[in-house]
């Protein structure tokens, strides 16, 4: 977190694991949640989860993340501890401008669901005659 807010997370602020099943509350519930991505090629499943439970995210820039998503649509990136906090104090003070980004990176993530993928990845199936 270091790079990203440019200081260490309290341990007073650090509470253990979260069981995946209550994950979803966390993320609607926060107002701005701190997704960093570890590999500018590659997208965490954590994202998805993310923009799926209508959580607004605020992740690190990426090449990945700009070819997946619409930057301040979908979800917001920053490049910087110093952007990552100007940011926060932007998004905290601008409930409807957050409210906008939350909806729309719901939207935005309901193609790469398991039932979409399922679907496609039948159609595909079907159409060159493997099933």
């Amino acid at each position: 977190m270091d790079e990203f807010i440019g200081t260490s997370i309290p341990e007073e602020w650090i509470h253990g694991k979260l069981p995946f099943e209550e994950t979803s509350k966390v993320y609607s519930s926060s107002k701005i949640i701190l997704g960093i991505q570890n590999n500018p090629t590659q997208m965490t499943q954590r994202i998805y989860e993310i923009l799926g439970s209508k959580g607004f995210l605020l992740t690190s820039d990426t090449p990945e993340t700009r070819r997946l998503f619409q930057i301040n649509r979908d979800l917001v990136v920053s490049s910087c501890a110093e952007e990552t906090i100007a940011l926060v104090d932007h998004y905290l003070k601008n409930d409807e401008e957050c409210d906008m980004i939350r909806n729309q990176g719901e939207i935005s993530v309901r193609v790469h669901s398991y039932l979409y993928r399922a679907e496609y990845m039948l159609k595909v199936l079907k159409e060159q005659k493997i099933i």
